[in-house]
């Protein structure tokens, strides 16, 4: 510093004066940089995921009171608390930050009436969350400070089990994993899932829950905003339209910007019988208005309509005989069918019947009605008479039929005029040992050999005959299956169906006997067994096992034999029901029938006695009992009164019934 000159001197404590001097405001300006960036990303929340807890609102109380304001949760204490815990979850409109508190009951201080907490001020869009429970969503809400904004913890529903943002079936599902569970022996997400599937509290998670639950499916449909979860609306694309016959409109739509999930929603339609939508097409059905609308989305108006009017170039047709006639028609110029054909519908098929083209086929003497409809209701009308046609001869169109085993066969004949619908045939077989045949010409083959049917026609007094020629080769039956054991509820008859192998197999003539009794009495277990078209039937009698035993005897080779086992279950009388009734002046006597109740009992079980009640003079009239009919009988003309009867099972139940005069 010596060697220096007095102006070198001075401008070095210059420069030295003036390097401290940038270094202290360097350092304040670091200072304020770190504990200003601090704070302000603090309150404005620039760092994603920072919780607004107890330490970060009283450091933010203290520094800058007027930031802050207040959010309060509002309703029943008891129940708020005992939602907790609960997850708010804050993002910032203005700079798209995150922040996410957790209120727990350890912070609660009961000093206050309300949950309350602070939070920076600024526009937020708020959830709030508890596992189990369908969120609640608030959007674009303003934190202002020294003021409060109050929310509801009840609007929180129970029910979405797997937190994807709405209940649903998948829910149902999900809700065997928590059944039977008892929710306190659980803990975290776990145990609040629980607490939520149990929706009645009564600690266990039972069959009464799930009632709920899927009541609650069923209730959270339609979603809105500020109380539930908020995901937006649907929107028809298309305005109100009109449609007629034939037509049909594909409707679309798109969704607003609020929706956070994706669920599936349905199209409706709030009349069915006038329009229906399946995938955004809307069908007309009938005329008038429907209103057509898609999850939540205001409806749109489908108007139905039709005119015109079906145009007949008869409208009374005579036939004779049976024949068929052409229905022609016209639709009018202004029609709104779109070109579909009519339809035609016969008032009595019995007399006529009419094929989608309009062909009607006259069938025997009478009227009917013909309606035509086009569109949706329009009709006309046309007026059909029959005319009887007398039959003078007949021809057969197969005088030889020949059949391959069991079979059935119709005989096939014309009558002469073809249209006629007077004529009365019969059939008959010349040996019915190998076929026999139906009142109306089916015949069934029976035994391998040859025979004829002769067919008849009855005209006035007049017969005409001829004959079929009938030829039958053997098919032997190789086997037979049925069911091999059967159980009858006390008294009552069944159907056993015998399966033939081949089917066309004829030996079909089957035998089914049983000769076993009840114990050691004469009563039969079962009262009657009898077969027909080759099957067995059966009714029993007495409880206990039977056997049936079947036969069928082969034209060639072996027999073939089977057995049935029947067991027949005891079933007891349990009431008895009398009729009551009035002697007329002329009447000496009345027999009513015993009703004993199951009308299923076994017969081992009987109506044991009678007993006779005083009624104003029961010396007019006495009674006697067989079986299940009871006879009463005036002793003389001139006694009157009433007497009461009553009757009794073995058992002691008993039914009466009153005779007066």
């Amino acid at each position: 510093m010596d060697n220096l000159t007095d102006e070198e001197k001075k401008s070095l404590i210059i420069k030295i004066v003036v390097s401290v001097v940038l270094l202290i405001a360097m350092i304040i300006i670091g200072l304020v940089l770190t504990f200003g960036g601090s704070i302000s990303n603090r309150l404005r929340g620039d760092v994603t995921g920072a919780e607004v807890d107890a330490k970060a609102s009283a450091t933010c109380d203290n520094l800058i009171q007027e930031n802050y304001g207040t959010i309060e949760l509002r309703g029943n204490m008891d129940i708020v608390l005992s939602m907790l815990p609960i997850t708010l979850e804050f993002v910032d409109k203005e700079t798209n930050t995150a922040y996410k508190k957790v209120l727990t009951l350890d912070e609660y201080d009961s000093t206050y009436e309300y949950y309350t907490f602070k939070i920076p001020v600024g526009t937020y869009d708020i959830k709030i969350t508890k596992p189990g429970y369908l969120y609640v969503f608030y959007e674009d809400q303003s934190i202002v400070n020294s003021r409060t904004i109050s929310f509801y913890i009840s609007n929180l529903i129970p029910g979405d089990i797997n937190g994807d943002g709405y209940i649903n079936d998948e829910d149902l599902n999900d809700f065997d994993s928590y059944r039977n569970k008892t929710c306190s022996s659980l803990s975290g997400d776990e145990a609040l899932i629980c607490d939520a599937v149990d929706m009645n509290d009564d600690g266990v998670v039972n069959q009464e829950d799930y009632t709920l639950l899927e009541q609650n499916v069923g209730r959270v449909y339609a979603w809105y905003k500020n109380g539930s979860l908020y995901t937006g609306q649907y929107i028809i694309d298309q305005d109100d339209f009109e449609l007629t016959y034939g037509q049909t409109m594909q409707l679309t739509y798109h969704k607003t910007d609020y929706f956070n999930q994706s669920y599936t929603s349905n199209w409706r339609s709030s009349n069915t019988r006038v329009a229906t939508v399946e995938n955004g097409v809307v069908t007309p059905v009938s005329v008038g208005t429907a209103e057509i609308s898609f999850g939540n989305s205001e409806p749109v108006t489908v108007t139905v309509s039709e005119k015109g009017s079906i145009i007949l170039e008869e409208s009374d047709i005579t036939m004779d005989g049976i024949t068929e006639k052409q229905i022609k028609y016209s639709y009018s110029d202004d029609n709104t069918f779109n070109g579909a054909k009519p339809t035609f519908t016969s008032s009595n098929t019995s007399i006529i019947t009419v094929d989608e083209n309009g062909v009607i086929k006259s069938l025997k003497k009478g009227t009917a009605k013909v309606t035509v409809k086009a569109g949706f209701n329009t009709t006309a009308t046309v007026n059909v008479t029959v005319n009887d046609v007398e039959a003078e001869d007949f021809t057969i169109n197969e005088k030889s039929i020949v059949f391959n085993g069991y079979e059935k066969k119709q005989i096939d004949i014309t009558p002469i005029p073809s249209n006629a619908t007077i004529y009365k045939y019969s059939y008959e077989v010349v040996d019915d040992e190998y076929a026999s045949v139906t009142t109306d010409g089916v015949v069934t083959s029976k035994k391998s050999g040859s025979t004829r049917v002769k067919v008849t026609l009855t005209q006035d007094e007049k017969e005409i005959s001829r004959y079929v020629d009938i030829e039958i080769n053997y098919v032997p039956t190789e086997s037979i299956s049925y069911e091999e054991s059967i159980s009858f509820n006390g008294s009552t008859t069944m159907n056993v169906d015998v399966t033939y192998y081949p089917a066309n197999g004829l030996d079909r003539e089957i035998v089914a006997t049983s000769d076993d009794v009840y114990g050691d009495t004469n009563n039969k277990i079962l009262s009657s067994i009898s077969t027909s078209e080759g099957n067995v039937r059966v009714t029993s009698a007495y409880p206990g096992e039977a056997t049936i035993n079947l036969v069928i005897d082969r034209e060639q080779g072996e027999d073939l034999t089977g057995t049935i086992t029947a067991n027949v279950s005891d079933v007891a009388v349990t009431r008895l029901s009398v009729p009551s009734s009035t002697f007329g002046t002329l009447s000496y006597f009345v027999t009513v029938t015993i009703s004993p109740y199951p009308s299923n009992y076994t017969k081992n079980h009987y109506v044991g006695g009678y007993s006779i009640y005083s009624g104003e003079s029961n010396s007019f009239a006495q009674a006697t009992l067989s079986g299940s009919r009871l006879t009463v009988r005036r002793r003389a003309a001139q006694y009157s009164g009433s007497l009461t009867v009553c009757v009794r099972s073995e058992a002691g139940y008993t039914g009466c019934g009153t005779y007066s005069k």
